[in-house]
């Protein structure tokens, strides 16, 4: 058991710094990426506070709901419109 602790907790490992060279590939930049990964845990006791203080569950829809709020405030900081950065369906004839 403790070896299989010891495979997963280095797969964690391998896993984050993965995550990490792919963001800095992403930002190309290496703090940025540094500084998101920092975020995640409060954005999530965020999440888990307002899910609670509304009284909604643990869903797909909250979720989703979350990571549109997310890129709404990441494109007003950038000083665009909301909608600017989603791009339309195809539409088929």
């Amino acid at each position: 058991m403790n070896n299989a602790f010891r495979d997963m907790s280095i797969g964690l490992l391998f896993a984050a710094v993965f995550v990490y060279l792919l963001m800095v590939v992403n930002y190309q930049n290496l703090g940025d990426p540094f500084v998101v990964i920092l975020a995640l845990p409060a954005t999530f006791c965020g999440i888990v506070t307002m899910l609670y203080v509304t009284g909604t569950t643990l869903s797909v829809p909250s979720l989703s709901y979350a990571c549109a709020a997310w890129q709404r405030n990441r494109a007003r900081r950038r000083g665009r419109a909301a909608g600017a950065t989603v791009s339309r369906p195809v539409r088929s004839v």
